[in-house]
């Protein structure tokens, strides 16, 4: 099944016939490409809880400076030292986590994507 897009403009019209199941792709493409944030550290360093709480909160105010954006996805794995690890899908499960085990992290959180 399609649909006629019409747009008109003083007296122009234009008329595209896009396919239903294609029309968020198409109407995603006219208003610019998504972007994702992402990055692998392979070298160990520190940063807490609240250090990666803040760095999320800075890289969301740069976001909303810039554009109108959404987060699509997160997940954020954490390991110990026990080798349990705790996997996290969301920025708000993230930013309230704490470990009721007595564990040791030997990981720092990773897999962070907008």
């Amino acid at each position: 099944m399609s649909q006629l897009i019409r747009m008109e403009h003083d007296d122009q019209e234009i008329a595209l016939k896009v396919e239903n199941k294609r029309l968020g792709d198409f109407v995603s493409s006219l208003l610019g490409q998504p972007q994702s944030i992402e990055r692998l550290f392979t070298t160990p360093f520190y940063a807490n809880h609240d250090y990666l709480v803040n760095l999320i909160s800075l890289i969301e105010q740069r976001l909303s400076q810039q554009n109108i954006y959404t987060i699509t996805s997160f997940q954020a794995t954490i390991g110990f030292k026990d080798k349990t690890r705790r996997k996290l899908t969301t920025i708000e499960a993230f930013k309230s986590f704490s470990e009721s085990l007595s564990l040791i992290s030997t990981e720092p959180p990773r897999d962070c994507r907008r």
